[in-house]
């Protein structure tokens, strides 16, 4: 998690910056973790996986359209026209709690 952190915090993203790491399993299928600055490893970062996907179909690694496997299940990401990116997937509660403001 260290090196993970000097990436987010490089001196070269002057407001930090999140990482992610995608496991290109074919051309239709991808594999996620999101680092996010401040955080640390999330569940999952909508931005980050379009983000991904826009940066695997630019460099020819990905279709258009992709799942996105994430440990809680997965997303359909497309890159379609105008360049626009969409995500379709399940809602599934992970958490449950009471917020008390103090």
């Amino acid at each position: 998690i260290d090196i993970v952190d000097k990436i987010s915090n490089c001196s070269i993203f002057s407001r930090g910056t999140n990482v992610n790491f995608v496991h290109v399993l074919d051309s239709k299928n991808i594999e996620i973790k999101s680092y996010v600055k401040g955080v640390g490893f999330v569940n999952s970062s909508g931005s980050g996986i379009c983000a991904s996907l826009v940066a695997g179909n630019k460099i020819g690694l990905l279709k258009n359209k992709v799942t996105a496997r994430l440990e809680y299940g997965n997303v359909i990401v497309e890159y379609g026209k105008k360049e626009l990116v969409s995500m379709t997937g399940s809602v599934k509660v992970i958490i449950d709690g009471d917020y008390k403001e103090e």
